[in-house]
């Protein structure tokens, strides 16, 4: 078990608002974080589509 904390703030100065009790304020998502394996190259391979440069699509 454990203990879920919100932080809520109301942007819009011009309109208040009240939360009362069992008011839906917000929505956890649960995700696995993944940590990827990182080859430090010094330099690219070439292919043949890196011929024409960055952002160019042929």
């Amino acid at each position: 078990g454990g203990e879920v904390a919100v932080i809520l703030i109301n942007l819009d100065r011009g309109k208040s608002f009240k939360v009362k009790k069992g008011d839906k304020v917000c929505q956890l998502v649960i995700q696995k974080v993944e940590t990827p394996d990182i080859k430090v190259v010094e330099e690219l391979d070439h292919t043949e589509r890196g011929r024409a440069g960055w952002g160019s699509t042929g």
